[in-house]
């Protein structure tokens, strides 16, 4: 039965009668709490940053009593809140027992008197303060900007763990910085069956120790996406240039060239192993650009086992099509070479010429009809040292024994060394 209009014109002052004493006895209280220390925790959730899930908390240890406070609020204006819950787990002061009390209160004119209270309680807390500064860091642009610095610059390294289904793949890349804890996953399952309820989501969580957190997920996300670059470590292909060069440009203007972690293979005389190193990558060229300091940290950790260029090397090669490229430069960008200046032994030599065959890089006619070709075109006396060594590695090559046993590392093959 709907009740008549005047018991509600009856009720109604009574009800804001009860409401005005709960919302006073929960101020006072808050002010007889506020030299105590709260805990304040956080939540941002993407696209509304400035709309923040906070839970203040405390406990006291001699009665027992616990008090929380969560809700929704911007403190970028001064915290306003929106909504609030207040939780109490007293002692009543008659009975003397412990009584649960809960009220939600969403209406700003009530939040009001409250909310002086509740700003008291963070004046001097050191765990909101620390909110604030995260809070700062991860939004003074966007979340995004601020985990691709920490990706740019090395400041964090993210472990990659990869889940292999039958509808694809899903990454998982865990990192830390300091109090910093990453988890971004980017999910590539191909799900197509409406009768399955999947939600493929790309998805990332910040937290930082227990008092600020962030979390946006969504369904193939570019944003999310577009860290992917530099969380993935590339590996370059034997048979990729690497371009050396002091300006990190692509040789077309209009191309952008992505910052990667780039995995390169380095033969240190005893074994090939991948190095990381820093590099660009230009999509649009499938191209990969690495600067000389870059280059000269390779060169001390053993011989590069890419083709490696300089920038006017590249150039001319593109001008003239990659077709056009001689055997010469060929070889010589895998690093072989005769001249006194670079001083390779016959070992190393040798071992260059090896790997270029076993990688199917070169065939063997093809490395002795370009080392003859050589020699009969440099007759002249400056050029003995260099037939001498052009003779013994064709000897090589000519004896050269096929490969009984090869080990693979990613695009690399090396013979077995027993």
């Amino acid at each position: 039965m709907k009740p008549k209009f005047q018991d509600y014109e009856y009720f109604e002052p009574a009800f804001h009668q009860i409401l005005s004493g709960i919302k006073e006895m929960i101020k006072q209280k808050l002010y007889y709490l506020a030299d105590r220390k709260w805990g304040f925790k956080g939540w941002v959730t993407h696209p509304n940053y400035c709309d923040v899930h906070f839970e203040l908390t405390y406990e006291d240890k001699k009665t027992e009593e616990s008090y929380c406070i969560s809700g929704y609020c911007d403190i970028t204006k001064g915290f306003l809140i929106s909504e609030a819950t207040f939780e109490f787990d007293v002692i009543d002061e008659r009975s003397k027992k412990k009584i649960y009390f809960k009220t939600d209160i969403d209406d700003r004119h009530s939040l009001e008197d409250i909310e002086e209270a509740i700003k008291l309680l963070l004046k001097d807390n050191r765990s909101y303060r620390y909110f604030c500064e995260d809070y700062e860091r991860y939004m003074k642009h966007t979340p995004f900007e601020y985990i691709k610095g920490l990706l740019n610059n090395h400041l964090i390294d993210m472990e990659e763990e990869i889940f292999d289904e039958d509808f694809g793949a899903t990454y998982r890349y865990n990192g830390e910085f300091g109090e910093d804890w990453l988890e971004i996953v980017i999910d590539d399952m191909d799900i197509n069956d409406e009768d399955l309820d999947v939600d493929v989501l790309d998805f990332i969580n910040v937290n930082v120790c227990d008092r600020f957190h962030f979390n946006y997920s969504m369904p193939y996300s570019k944003e999310i996406r577009s860290l992917l670059p530099l969380l993935k470590e590339i590996t370059i292909p034997i048979n990729d240039f690497l371009i050396r060069t002091n300006g990190m440009y692509c040789i077309n203007k209009e191309h952008h060239l992505q910052r990667i972690k780039a995995l390169v293979c380095i033969d240190n005389g005893n074994c090939i192993k991948e190095v990381s190193v820093e590099a660009m990558y230009c999509t649009e060229c499938n191209q990969y650009y690495i600067s000389e300091v870059e280059y000269e940290k390779l060169c001390r950790k053993g011989r590069i086992c890419s083709r490696v260029i300089t920038l006017m090397e590249y150039k001319k090669i593109a001008e003239k099509g990659f077709h056009s490229w001689a055997e010469k430069s060929l070889l010589r960008s895998y690093g072989y070479t005769v001249n006194e200046q670079d001083n390779l032994t016959d070992v190393e030599r040798h071992r260059i010429l090896s790997f270029v065959i076993e990688n199917g890089i070169m065939k063997v006619e093809e490395i002795i009809y370009f080392i003859e070709w050589l020699i009969n075109r440099n007759t002249g006396k400056n050029f003995y040292n260099a037939r001498l060594k052009w003779k013994m590695d064709i000897d090589y090559i000519r004896n050269y024994k096929p490969i009984t046993g090869v080990v693979k590392v990613r695009d690399i093959y090396r013979k077995n060394i027993l």
